[in-house]
């Protein structure tokens, strides 16, 4: 019991000392061999509980909560570098641990790249990506004059605000991820937002000066200035990506055995991996990036904490709600 509280103080300062030490340093601490030692004990010393006192066998909540600190333990093992390379030498397996993936729109593989080992690998099956999509906050359009500080206004369509310096009124049409420049019928260039590759941000708007004939411009992130020769101010448009999307389908002998679309922290899962959506290609959007990650050991860390979440509730809240209710019931004993 003194070694069980003490591996438990341990662990606690173990999680504190892990905490600043930052995402990849502190996995690579907490999975090196004298860690390994650690984990090992405390799985050794919460089975052997179990044995020595038979009260958690006959309790079913101690149970839950012991068997699911155990199950948490080895899974998490079971998921880590070395426990993966030892699944795979027993089961004769060459599962990959985690590795990078890039798929160019419309175009499918199974190749993907080991970093920590600057090799590619391949997957039993292949994925392919569909369609990427990207979604901007609102923009922001910057009007900059050399005799006044710059003046910025949120590119909402329909939004309309009067200007004094220089003095007009900006009216803005419409907004694009995607902008291309196209000819009328009368010759006039008017905007659009093309639904192929690429990743073009604009901002259609009109100017109105005073006694004049409204005028359109169209203003790229890409370009900043568009200024006129006769014009003192410029024109700059600024926008920010606040999500993206991959729609996937992966392929079994080349026939569709899964779609889905994934975004951050909404990962697709298939074949024993879960595949994250990591970046994309920032200048054209003609490609993503996935993180590929194995499963391995995370079913049993599910039905761990299920275990010890299920345990913590009944005897903490379950059983001292239910005994207060049965003896705020129970008939008082009759004095004679």
């Amino acid at each position: 019991m003194w070694l069980a509280l003490n591996l438990l103080i341990l662990l606690a300062i173990l999680c504190i000392y892990g905490a600043f030490l930052g995402a990849d340093k502190a996995r690579d601490f907490f999975n090196s061999p004298p860690l390994a030692i650690f984990w090992g004990l405390n799985i050794l010393l919460l089975t052997v509980g179990l044995f020595i006192f038979p009260s958690l066998r006959r309790r079913p909540i101690s149970f839950m909560l012991h068997a699911g600190c155990v199950l948490i333990l080895l899974g998490s093992l079971l998921g880590s570098p070395t426990g993966q390379k030892w699944a795979n030498k027993k089961l004769g397996r060459e599962k990959i641990y985690k590795a990078a993936m890039v798929i160019p729109e419309t175009q499918a593989t199974n190749q993907v790249f080991i970093e920590k080992d600057n090799t590619w690998a391949q997957l039993p099956f292949q994925v392919r990506l569909d369609d990427f999509e990207l979604d901007y906050y609102p923009g922001i359009l910057t009007i900059e004059t050399a005799s006044s500080p710059p003046q910025r206004i949120r590119a909402i369509p329909n939004t309309e605000i009067a200007l004094n310096n220089p003095p007009m009124t900006l009216r803005i049409l419409d907004t694009f991820k995607n902008c291309r420049l196209s000819r009328d019928d009368s010759g006039q260039m008017f905007p659009y937002d093309d639904p192929g590759p690429g990743i073009n941000p604009a901002c259609a708007i009109e100017i109105t000066f005073p006694n004049q004939t409204p005028s359109l411009r169209t203003i790229f992130a890409r370009f900043p200035g568009h200024a006129h020769i006769d014009e003192p101010f410029t024109f700059k448009y600024n926008v920010v990506v606040s999500d993206y999307r991959s729609q996937l389908t992966v392929l079994e002998n080349n026939q569709p055995a899964l779609t889905k679309t994934i975004e951050v922290n909404r990962p697709l899962h298939y074949g024993g991996y879960h595949f994250y959506q990591h970046s994309y290609d920032a200048e054209n959007a003609a490609y993503t990036i996935l993180n590929v990650v194995s499963d391995t050991g995370l079913n049993l860390v599910y039905v761990g904490y299920l275990l010890l979440g299920v345990g913590v509730f009944i005897h903490f809240w379950f059983m001292p709600v239910f005994r207060r209710l049965r003896s705020s019931v129970s008939p008082s004993p009759v004095s004679s």
